[in-house]
């Protein structure tokens, strides 16, 4: 039995030594050296395959001074891009700013985790906790407007893809009647070419009913409609904030500022900010925001990327509360749009340097490198002009006491 621990120690303990070296491309760390040795005389040793594997063989020394986040600008998406950071130098950053070495979990959740991991680890959720999601907010006119527009894009959308599907459809019927020459296959091919010349003629008039300069207008109106409902939400959320801050600054234990919480004009009508406080002293807690991007198709489908949510989107889902601005959140499934695109993306507002903190990926997703991303404001809040992965957006508010960063 004693051996057995003795073996499960070594195991977990080279486990913590090998996510450092896949990290830092230094090997094991020193601290975790001695224990390593102790317990297993031959230590692991890492080739340069080893190192390089994920993405972390840059050249930068391991004991390199990390700049701060730079105080973010509102420079416009498209002028400027977000500010890398390799996955080493955000670890080492965290080390300087709060003062205390890392442990396996800080790891651990920002490498296997990607922008949901970055997230959980700024809120201090290092144990496998999900981010909770039922605290998230959006600009109710906005979302009305969205809605609209998005509606008028998808009937030309739908009928170009209506289209491109058949005259796939046909050119396979064509090349299989080239190949066997039967009565079927040729009964088929014309069968298909009926059914586009149909929807050719319905696209046609749907087309017509929305020209070209038309829905280029709409797109140019649905980003700035989108940007500005959500920097409407960021000041909504940030008056919420302020509320709970001056709350918490004058509430003497937990119960007393839940009771202030219920007693508040506005904070009472979102009893919702009051489940999940932490068990410290109010003076202690922190409310972080986390911009949310997802998808809003969200019944399943399954095709061969395995279960996925519809192509269409769903506009008039999620709607906000028109009073609290509060989204319901429990028909999110956290389904992708199909066509190989992410179900979700997360960042957290860092105030110091007044941007948002994501990532790229996790450094198990893919073959690609993560790095962390730093955004302005600005760059957060404007999506894509065509296509988008993510067709909503929200701002949670969460409440903690478990910040790792110096605050």
């Amino acid at each position: 039995m004693f051996s057995q621990a003795i073996e499960k120690l070594v195991r977990i303990t080279q486990r913590i030594g090998d996510r450092f070296a896949q990290i830092t491309g230094s090997g094991i760390r020193p601290r975790y050296q001695e224990t390593v040795d102790n317990a297993k005389t031959a230590s692991r040793t890492f080739t340069t395959q080893d190192r390089r594997r994920l993405e972390h063989a840059d050249d930068t020394p391991a004991d390199a001074p990390v700049p701060p986040f730079e105080h973010a600008t509102t420079t416009p998406r498209g002028l400027a891009p977000p500010r890398v950071w390799t996955v080493r130098e955000y670890l080492h950053r965290f080390e300087q700013r709060t003062g205390r070495e890392l442990t396996f979990e800080d790891v651990d959740t920002i490498t296997r985790g990607g922008c949901v991991g970055v997230v959980a680890h700024y809120l201090g959720l290092t144990n496998g906790e999900m981010i909770p999601q039922h605290n998230v907010f959006a600009d109710p006119h906005a979302h009305r407007v969205l809605a609209l527009v998005e509606n008028t894009l998808l009937h030309g959308d739908q009928s170009t893809a209506m289209i491109r599907r058949l005259r796939k459809l046909r050119t396979v019927a064509e090349e299989d009647h080239r190949l066997q020459q039967t009565a079927f296959t040729r009964d088929v091919l014309k069968g298909a070419d009926e059914i586009l010349k149909g929807a050719e003629k319905i696209a046609e008039g749907v087309l017509a009913r929305m020209p070209g300069q038309f829905r280029e207008q709409l797109l140019d109106y649905r980003v700035e409609v989108r940007k500005e409902g959500n920097w409407n939400t960021f000041k909504r959320v940030s008056l919420y904030e302020e509320r709970l801050m001056h709350i918490f600054r004058n509430a003497t234990d937990a119960d007393v500022a839940e009771r202030m919480m219920r007693d508040d004009r506005t904070l009472s009508q979102i009893p919702s900010l009051r489940l999940d406080l932490p068990n410290s002293p109010p003076d202690q807690w922190s409310v972080v925001t986390v911009h949310h991007r997802f998808w809003t198709g969200q019944d399943e489908i399954t095709d061969r990327e395995g279960l996925v949510g519809t192509p269409i989107p769903n506009p008039w889902a999620f709607t906000p509360n028109a009073e609290t601005w509060q989204l319901d959140m429990t028909g999110d499934r956290q389904l992708a749009k199909p066509g190989g695109n992410p179900n979700f993306d997360f960042a957290v507002y860092e105030p110091q340097s007044k941007s948002w903190i994501g990532a790229n990926n996790s450094i198990v997703q893919d073959g690609s490198p993560m790095r962390i991303l730093q955004r302005t404001v600005d760059q957060q809040f404007t999506p894509t002009r065509e296509n988008p992965a993510y067709d909503a957006e929200g701002h949670i508010m969460y409440v903690t006491d478990r910040i790792p960063i110096a605050r």
